[in-house]
């Protein structure tokens, strides 16, 4: 596989061209995705339109066994029906807008503000895959002033804590 990446930014992430993540098994083509995840910290794969046991499966295959130990845990089974598969919306269940006081909503709220990795856990979390089914079009519109500044703060990472540190 000859992965293509394109940076998208001049201090980090870049994006993969075509390629189907449900099919990628060979070694050196998860090598070079992992390469492609140290040196950008971020890796955009356009239209993965994958399941959950495809993007479970893609995980394992791409960093072997998966973290299943999440914070939100203790407030009751996920909607998907796989700790190893996080829910970060507003969706509840039964597939409505969770009320404002829902507590799975409000963990995710304090969750947005603070986290800490699963480097500490058993299995350690390496990396974190975020799969958007459905992006609202307000999502789509310009990056507010407010982020590009904050990504012009970060800089380039110099030292391995500094690395950790800079992917957000």
């Amino acid at each position: 596989m000859g992965m293509t990446l394109r940076k998208l930014h001049p201090l980090f992430v870049a994006e993969s061209g075509e390629i189907a993540l449900r099919q990628v098994e060979e070694r050196a083509a998860l090598e070079a995705i992992r390469a492609g995840m140290d040196e950008f910290r971020v890796l955009v794969f356009r239209a993965q339109e994958l399941s959950d046991e495809e993007q479970l499966a893609f995980a394992q295959r791409f960093d072997g066994r998966l973290h299943a130990k999440t914070g939100s845990a203790a407030l009751g089974a996920n909607r998907f029906g796989n700790e190893a598969l996080t829910d970060i919306s507003n969706v509840s269940a039964d597939g409505r807008i969770m009320a404002r006081e829902d507590r799975k909503r409000q963990y995710a709220l304090g969750n947005r503000l603070w986290h800490t990795d699963a480097s500490f856990q058993d299995p350690p979390g390496r990396y974190s895959m975020l799969h958007a089914r459905v992006v609202p079009a307000a999502a789509l519109t310009k990056a507010k002033p407010w982020r590009k500044r904050r990504w012009r703060k970060i800089g380039r990472p110099t030292s391995g804590s500094q690395r950790s540190r800079a992917a957000m």
